[in-house]
């Protein structure tokens, strides 16, 4: 029996910067010590 992988719909990879975008924002709004945190590793 031969196994087929499932279609991939790269258009999601879009959207990708925006979702990070407001879920920085939200961990800045929520939590700014563990964002600025994650600001000096990148």
């Amino acid at each position: 029996m031969e196994q087929v992988e499932p279609d991939h719909d790269l258009s999601v990879l879009s959207e990708t910067p925006a979702v990070l975008t407001d879920l920085l924002g939200l961990i800045q709004a929520n939590d700014k010590n563990h964002y600025e945190a994650m600001m000096k590793i990148i």
